[in-house]
């Protein structure tokens, strides 16, 4: 509370972006301290409950833009400040209330711009349409994706067709061309989001579409905004709809299917690449230098699997100018002094400028160190390592052997702060 509240007392303050990683996602403590000239506030990696909602908007009275993910407790009072200063809303809400909801908006009567995305609850086009004639007048942009399951006996496709049904109206169809699209998964999950896509992030592609978009309607730029694809190769469903073009991030699961890469029509902006299978073999690398071969500014590579998958895979002599991360921390294992070698004499590992793994023992890491000539920065973790929670850096005795035993142009220190305790290497 003492950090944010020195925040929002520095005097000339008018723009705050707040990005965390904590280990885990948890609770943002807001402000008590009011700033009279913060306008801008984006706030990524962490939550406000919704019980401090007022408390944000009455701590940053001048707001003019917000970024912020927020989420719903059984119990809230309800909201109580209005900030009229408010234009461009873009938030992250779980498990929400409609009525909440309803009076949160209702508190921001300037909101020009809105982009929502909403977890475990839905708000159908009805809901949306009272919210915005009678609380959002001034709203002119509008984006939201929703993200939800059926209940257990449910008849899925009538429901999903009265649902769409509620988006059909004048309101939406006419007066904005606000049109929609439902994705049904095979869980009996399903997403509900405006078109043109107007998130990040796409997690997966579905078994069955359907839209409120008229027949002529262009589907070929309406992912443009999508720069972070994970586990898209499925074998069935119709994806003749999604076309990425703008891809930084991608997540593979294998096995893969031929059809899979037929809406991937780009991968000129790749720089990470992370891929898991389920079984070694041939296609699998011959899957990995088609996606080098197409990705110039490929930069970090992420390999999930056995040490052993991984250095059959990785011994291959790819060909990539481009790589210089390398992850290779496999679900469970480590790597031995052979599987070691073969990273270290393999094209990657030779230019490898920063690696995350896990090795059996402490000599791997000395002998990378030595012998991985382009290593910059290294994150490790070593089986045989004794460190419990009540050590201290000066009785560490693993950070200890590795300061004596490497060079001194390298920087050792232990990450206390995360879950897994690894060991972190600056080599100048």
């Amino acid at each position: 509370m003492k950090f944010v509240n020195r925040i929002w007392n520095l005097p000339k303050l008018a723009h705050i972006t707040l990005n965390i990683i904590p280990e885990y996602k948890c609770c943002f403590p807001a402000p008590t301290a009011i700033s009279p000239n913060v306008e801008h506030l984006f706030v990524t990696g962490v939550y406000f409950a919704s019980t401090q909602m007022d408390d944000l908007f009455r701590s940053t009275p001048r707001l003019r833009s917000l970024l912020v993910e927020m989420t719903c407790e059984n119990s809230i009072k309800p909201y109580s400040v209005v900030l009229p200063s408010l234009n461009h809303l873009h938030i992250t809400i779980h498990s929400g209330e409609k009525n909440a909801i309803k009076k949160l908006l209702g508190n921001l009567p300037n909101l020009n711009t809105l982009k929502i995305e909403m977890f475990n609850f839905c708000l159908n086009g009805n809901d949306w349409e009272t919210i915005i004639t009678k609380r959002l007048l001034k709203l002119k942009q509008f984006a939201f994706k929703i993200e939800d399951d059926f209940s257990a006996g449910s008849i899925i496709n009538t429901e999903m067709a009265q649902l769409l049904e509620t988006f059909r109206s004048q309101f939406w169809i006419d007066t904005h061309q606000w049109f929609v699209q439902f994705d049904l998964f095979e869980t009996d999950e399903y997403s509900l989001y405006t078109l043109p896509y107007a998130f990040e992030d796409f997690s997966r592609l579905p078994i069955l579409s359907k839209s409120t978009c008229p027949d002529d309607y262009k589907y070929f730029h309406a992912y443009d905004r999508v720069t972070n694809l994970s586990s898209p190769l499925l074998s069935h469903g119709n994806k003749s709809q999604f076309h990425f073009h703008n891809l930084h991030q991608l997540s593979i699961k294998c096995p893969i299917y031929q059809s899979g890469w037929s809406f991937i029509s780009n991968l000129n902006y790749l720089h990470t690449l992370s891929l898991y299978w389920y079984d070694g073999g041939k296609s699998v690398c011959s899957l990995l230098q088609s996606i080098i071969d197409r990705a110039p500014k490929l930069k970090s590579l992420r390999l999930l699997k056995s040490p052993s998958a991984i250095s059959q895979m990785i011994s291959f002599r790819y060909k990539s100018s481009s790589i210089r991360q390398l992850d290779l921390q496999p679900l469970g294992d480590w790597y031995d002094k052979q599987e070691c070698e073969i990273l270290k004499r393999s094209p990657l590992g030779m230019q490898c400028e920063t690696l995350c793994i896990r090795v059996e023992n402490r000599a791997c890491i000395f002998d990378i160190v030595d012998t991985m000539t382009n290593l910059r920065s290294l994150n490790v973790r070593s089986r045989d390592d004794t460190w419990k929670e009540n050590v201290t850096s000066d009785d560490d005795e693993l950070l200890l052997w590795l300061k004596k035993c490497l060079p001194s142009t390298c920087t050792i220190t232990r990450d206390t702060l995360s879950q897994s305790r690894h060991i972190r290497l600056w080599i100048r």
